[in-house]
This record gives structure tokens, sequence and C-alpha cells, in this order.
């Protein structure tokens, strides 16, 4: 399941030996067949590199697979090898379904995308007013999710959750922002849309699914998640604790089946769904459109994301994707629609928030069969993943004022080379538009610091409140800014704090946060 870029998760490595796996189902033609081994190659590459224990994977091409395989495992204990046949938790790929299926309602006059939640859940709070259908498909309803993180209500994994609870866990919070202010990505939206297509039909929202998309198109695999029943061809999940793999913790299957995510499926079930997004046998090509529309904020600037889907130009070839990031899963679907290319990737890893590892994955895979995409910065190649000779040419190191850019960085030395300090940026932050250069100049903090301010001003939970952060570096790239900083704490006996590094977007109304990442490190 998707979170908001604040959730802040230990992103570690660990060493494993993996048999690799692969099985590739088509590619009939000499280009295709060395464009199939090049994925081959790459995946190995990535899989050894960030210590992954299995891929599946597909490419497809106006709809119709051309490449299909397996890497790796699906269970480590009993070594089973990965294919593509194998069901995976979906994360937040949930919500495109979901999304969908608010707009067949809307088509038939049953929703309005600007019709308050009110209208159909009326047990909704005053603090609502103002929330539309539309705020919550686009992240823009100011309400908050429930990670325990910034004064959100924190959910417990192990309880099962009705609908109805979940709907008085959310209403009895406070706003995050006013409706439409800002962009906060938010899982509690989903699962009120999930309540409102349950009010609206009858059906909860996975029957309604299942009857209008997935039996129609022949998505036979997928299924809710169950943490009690035999599910044949099911991956096991894994997530890296203290730098170990360990199994997938245990949660209650109807935290794990929200119309937020997640749902079991397989690769040839995303092929099937990406087959019907070429076409109008779900809803109307204009009901596409407006999903695939950066969502406008109320100050008039657009954020790149629509109804479940970011959007985004790379070098001129339109974007639509989106991620799942599970415990143990970690799943990305992308588009290119105007090129007739898809890739989806599920990995059966947990991840961090900014899902890297399959964000790299497909982008690489994109490129091989779009090599105009191969000078995009979001692009990582197969040299790069297996650490050989790049093609783009080594930078001088940093001078002694770029490394103040990023001062307290672990590692600091791998990014003294320019394709390092790409992937660097790019796989951070997938709305980085150009590539910043060697010449970028250190903004000063004090540029960024009231903005900094502005978005931790709302009241914490700690006696007395914690003050905003404060900067500790700030790298400026034109309209784009990078800061970093340490979070607050209020137990100053704790050994560790959070280091945090948000990328930030200077739009019409100032400075706003586009994505962040940042993990634990021991007290200075």
């Amino acid at each position: 399941m998707g979170r908001s870029p604040f959730r802040i998760v230990l992103r570690c490595s660990t060493a494993i030996v993996c048999c690799l796996w692969g099985i590739a189902l088509h590619g009939q033609s000499r280009d295709s067949r060395d464009s199939s081994a090049q994925v081959d190659e790459l995946v190995h590459a990535q899989i050894l590199e960030q210590n992954i224990p299995g891929v599946s994977l597909a490419v497809m091409r106006k709809g119709k697979i051309i490449k299909a395989a397996g890497y790796g495992f699906a269970n480590l204990e009993l070594k089973v090898p990965m294919t593509p046949e194998m069901l995976f938790k979906s994360g937040s790929l949930v919500k495109q379904f979901t999304a969908t299926s608010v707009m067949m309602l809307v088509e038939e006059g049953k929703v309005g995308l600007d019709d308050e939640i009110s209208r159909y859940l009326p047990e909704a709070p005053a603090s609502w007013k103002g929330v539309t259908i539309r705020r919550l498909l686009t992240h823009t309803s100011g309400i908050r999710d429930f990670f325990g993180e910034d004064g959100d209500p924190k959910f417990d994994p192990h309880r099962d959750y009705s609908e109805d609870e979940w709907i008085r866990l959310f209403s009895v919070q406070s706003m995050r922002f006013s409706p439409g202010d800002k962009w906060s990505y938010c899982n509690a939206g989903y699962i009120l849309l999930g309540a409102v297509i349950h009010r609206v039909t009858g059906r909860t929202w996975f029957e309604f699914e299942k009857e209008r998309i997935f039996d129609p198109l022949g998505m036979t695999s997928v299924r809710l998640i169950s943490t009690d029943n035999i599910t044949p061809n099911r991956a096991s999940g894994y997530a890296l604790v203290n730098k170990e793999l360990k199994n997938e913790p245990w949660v209650t299957s109807s935290w794990a089946s929200t119309a937020c995510g997640s749902l079991y499926l397989t690769v040839f079930d995303m092929a099937k769904w990406d087959a019907a997004l070429y076409t109008e046998r779900l809803i109307r090509r204009s009901s596409l459109e407006q999903m695939w529309t950066p969502v406008k904020l109320n100050d008039g600037s657009a954020y790149p994301y629509g109804f479940a889907w970011r959007t985004r130009q790379v070098n001129g070839h339109r974007l639509m994707q989106h991620d799942g990031v599970e415990t143990a899963f970690t799943t990305r679907f992308v588009r290119y629609v105007d090129d007739g290319i898809s890739v989806v990737v599920l990995m059966n890893l947990g991840e961090d928030e900014e899902a890297l590892m399959p964000t790299r994955m497909t982008d690489s895979v994109a490129a091989i069969y779009i090599p105009s995409l191969g000078d995009s910065k979001s692009q990582t190649t197969a040299s790069d993943a297996s650490m050989s000779t790049p093609s783009v040419p080594l930078a001088r190191p940093l001078s002694p004022e770029q490394a103040e850019v990023w001062k307290g960085e672990e590692n600091l030395q791998t990014y003294e080379q320019q394709k390092d300090l790409k992937r660097f940026l790019s796989i951070w932050d997938e709305h980085f538009v150009g590539w910043p250069s060697y010449d970028q100049r250190p903004a000063y903090k004090s540029e960024i610091e009231a903005t900094v301010a502005e978005e931790f001003r709302e009241p914490r939970t700690t006696s007395p409140p914690l003050p905003p952060p404060r900067p500790l570096a700030v790298g400026l790239f034109g309209d784009v800014a990078v800061t970093h900083y340490f979070l607050p704490e209020a137990d100053q006996s704790s050994p560790t704090v959070f280091r945090v590094t948000h990328t930030w977007q200077k739009g019409p109304a100032g400075w706003h946060i586009i994505g962040g990442m940042g993990c634990e490190v021991r007290r200075q």
C-alpha cells in the first residue's frame, strides 16, 4: 500500500545468494530476442545489486505481451523459483481499479465528482465540508492518513476493522489542510471511496470490481488478500529487519483488503488491464483522459497526479504510472501511452516509500524498448545496474561548496560521479525535470527555512510542541530544491533520530513538497 512522502522507512541492504531463473514467453523476431536478452541481463544485475528475492515482470506493446518472465525465488525457504504465474500483493495498484469503478458510477449518473462526501456518507463530520469525490481521488482532501505520523491516527494491523470503524477512525481527526490546498498521499481517501461504492451500489468495492472489471477482462487470478486461505501460486513476501531478510509480518485480512490496497494478482492480470485501457470497454476515453490529467490545486497550480495515476513527460514521452508499497511486496506499473509500451514489475521484497527498486527496474526496461528514453534522468541502464563502465561521462569531484549540499549523507563519495548523482536524485523523486549540472549552487538555507517552518506549522502531539526542523543543507536546481535535515525528537534521550530529505518544487504559491524519504540514524 502506498503511503505519504513523510513515511520514514529504514532502507537497508543485505547479502543473499540467489539462483536466478528466467522464463521468457515471447519474442519471435531477432530484435525482440535481443531486447528480451537485454531485459534478462538488466533484471539479473539489479536483483543481485539490490538483494531482491524475486521478480515477476511483463512488457506489453499495444496491450499484447511481448515479454513475461520470473526471476529469483518465490519462496526462499523452499527455493521455489519465481514464475510470471505467481500471485503478488498489489499494493496501491488497486487504487486504479477503485478510481475506475468511481468513474463508471460517474458515467452512470450515480456519483458526481464534485459532490461532497457527506452526500454518500451522511455520518461525515462537519470538518469534511469541501471534501469532494474528486479531492479523495486526487489525494487533495486534507483528510489524515492512519500511520501515526504528524498527529495522524495509528491503526492496529492485528485488528479487524469494519467499514464503519474505518470511517469513524478518520472522522474524529482534525484536517491536515483545507481541501484542495495541497497534495498529500492519503490511503484513507481511497478507503472512503470504497465505502461510497458500497453505499451507492449495495455491493462491496471488491464485489463491484469483480463483476464490472476483473471478470469481464478475464483477470481470473485476482482475489482478496487472505491470511488464512490456502492460495496456490502465492509468492512469499519478505522484509529487511536489521539488515536481515525476514518473512512477512502477519496482519489481519480485513486490513490487507481495503479499496486502497491490496489484492493478489499476477503480471498476466495486469497485462489484461493494460489492454483494456486502450479501449472503451470499461469507461469512455474522455473519462480515462480525465483520470490522467494533473489535479489543479486551489492556488491554480497543478500537481502531477490524476485519479490513481501519476503523470509526467519523459523526454517528450507521456508516462502514466503508479506504484504499490507493502511491508513485504513492492510493485510498479508504467504506461508510455503514446508509444504503446507498458511495463509491470512485481517484487516480493518490501521497500521504502518512493518504490525505488521497481522504479529503477521499470524505467530501465522501458528504455530498452523506447531507446529515446535512455537520455532521461529517470532511466538507469543495464550497465549502470551492473556497475560497469557507464555511458555517461564521469564528472569532476564535488567542490567543498557542492559537498555542503549533501552534508551528513552517508557514502558521500558515491555521489561524486555524475551517474550516481543522477540516480540519487531521480530515484528519490520522479518529478524532477532535467538534470542538475555540477555547476549547481547551494541555496542559502534561509531561502527555504520559512517554507519548511510553514509546512510543519500544525500542532504536534508533544507538549510543549516541537519546533519546526531547520535544514542543515539545501541544494537548489532551478525551480526544484532538495533539503536535508533532522526531525526534532521529543525524547532527547533516544539514541536515534530521523534524518530526512525532501524535494520541493516552486510554484505560483511558493515552494511545496513533491517527495521525500529518510531513515533512522544514530544520534551524534
